[in-house]
């Protein structure tokens, strides 16, 4: 039997990871599949202390707290040598690697030249464009992150084929290094629209949901403004599914400027989210201008149960919302006239935002649209490619 490998430092077992469906085309492939993950468990800052079910072989690393720290830089750093060790070991057909860290996409592409495996990159995040820090540190720190920067441009090369997560990260990719091997394969989730609903409360009420992570990348600025320009005129309730550092700054204000809040604090079950999401008319997909981002998280959860967004995400994202009328794209220039819009939309109206929003989930983030995505490029045909 075909042997494969995926390798993803920063997985966790308790979210709907998209190694899960990778793991699950490989096996229906005819592969024998193991995990090959960090025994720290980055998202919860803990250790992992039970054994998942199925082949997961775990890397020893060291613990950290902040994720800005040199703990954290070891830690990856103890992890990359662990998976080249490992990789050294034993004999894979495949290799399927989940980046960041960078310094592992060093390690295996090094590997790669000694070895026959075929290697699949898949660029989940891009470090350190995206890391939440200011304009004026990254000037100040070019030089490390421009080592950073290019332990994954770098070393790119000798992946058989790179899958970015969203066309900004496929753009600058190949604009980095000049490979034209980079494809869009963008998350994938499986539907839970929700089925009749009633939605004539949107003529008394406008009841949104914000779900993810509170910190500071998030704009609930933005959303305050808009909270306050619709609370004029009519009732505005936000759900939130969620915590962070920053929970009680974005309650109160979003408070202050007329809204309701209900928090229902952290929520993994999707049949829970569904009670609370089938309330909702928008979605709020809200960061700062400065994060360099093209595609949430968030937003795969927002497609897969079929509601509208309120989004002021450029590239991937925003080019959806606006192409396909899938809720409103929203900005300080234009926050009174989103208000004015969403006030005078019709039952009618809305309905088809969201039949909207269900037909691009289908066609982009649906269980089928990825594995034909993966059909192709391990099948080596590179013909279709996710994306708009």
């Amino acid at each position: 039997m075909k042997k494969a490998a995926i390798i993803s430092c920063n997985d966790n077992y308790d979210y709907d990871t998209r190694t899960k469906y990778v793991c699950k085309y490989l096996e229906d492939a005819g592969y024998e599949v193991d995990f090959v993950i960090a025994d720290y468990d980055h998202r919860n800052k803990r250790k992992y202390v039970a054994v998942h079910p199925g082949n997961i072989e775990y890397i020893k690393v060291r613990e950290y707290k902040k994720n800005l720290s040199i703990a954290r830089i070891l830690s990856h750093i103890e992890f990359a040598n662990g998976v080249k060790k490992l990789l050294s070991e034993r004999n894979y057909d495949l290799v399927y690697h989940c980046a960041p860290p960078n310094s592992t996409i060093r390690r295996i592409s090094q590997l790669k030249r000694k070895s026959g495996f075929k290697l699949i990159t898949e660029i989940g995040d891009m470090w350190p464009e995206t890391m939440p820090v200011s304009s004026t540190i990254k000037k100040l720190g070019w030089l490390p992150f421009c080592v950073w920067k290019n332990l994954r441009d770098s070393y790119l090369y000798n992946s058989d084929v790179v899958i970015a997560e969203c066309n900004l990260f496929k753009n600058q990719l190949i604009n980095n290094t000049g490979l034209r091997q980079i494809y869009t394969v963008y998350f994938c989730k499986e539907a839970k629209y929700l089925e009749n609903c009633s939605f004539d409360s949107i003529q008394d009420v406008v009841e949104l949901c914000y779900l993810g992570s509170i910190n500071n990348i998030i704009d609930y600025d933005i959303v305050a403004s808009l909270v306050k320009q619709i609370s004029e005129k009519r009732p505005v309730r936000i759900h939130i599914i969620g915590d962070g550092e920053k929970r009680d700054d974005m309650i109160e204000s979003l408070k202050n400027a007329g809204g309701e809040v209900c928090f229902h604090g952290v929520i993994f079950d999707d049949e829970k989210k569904k009670e609370i999401f089938a309330k909702c008319h928008y979605a709020l997909n809200v960061m700062k201008s400065d994060v360099y981002v093209g595609m949430t998280m968030k937003s795969l959860d927002y497609f897969s149960f079929g509601i509208p967004m309120i989004n002021n995400i450029g590239a991937d994202i925003g080019e959806m919302v606006m192409k396909y009328n899938l809720g409103f794209n929203i900005s300080s220039d234009n926050c009174e006239d989103v208000a004015e819009r969403i006030l005078r939309m019709t039952v009618q109206e809305y309905v088809c935002i969201r039949n909207n929003v269900c037909d691009v989930h289908k066609t982009y983030f649906s269980l089928n649209s990825f594995y034909n995505n993966m059909d192709n490029l391990i099948g080596g045909k590179n013909e279709k490619n996710s994306g708009i």
